[in-house]
């Protein structure tokens, strides 16, 4: 099974680069993805992106960016996460 590879970039510049378990799932590294994203938030920021789906007040720090690979959370910065050998 292939390793995670997560990237914190800040614009094109890697920054940080985490190696992790093959057995997470995509969703486990959603939600580490998440947990990275709302490290770099105030809190404002956190509690408008946990507002429900619809809501006028809700922001989107907490949603995928697109789909497929690599999977990508946050604006600037953001992460990625993929399949490494």
């Amino acid at each position: 099974m292939k390793d995670w590879q997560v990237i914190r970039y800040d614009s094109l510049e890697r920054q940080k680069i985490w190696r992790l378990p093959g057995s997470l799932t995509e969703s486990e590294i959603e939600e580490l993805l998440r947990r990275l994203v709302a490290h770099d938030l105030i809190q404002d920021e956190i509690v408008g992106a946990s507002r429900p789906k619809g809501d006028p007040l809700r922001s989107s720090h907490f949603d995928r960016n697109g789909a497929g690979v690599p999977i990508s959370f946050g604006n600037n910065p953001h992460y990625t996460a993929a399949r490494i050998s």
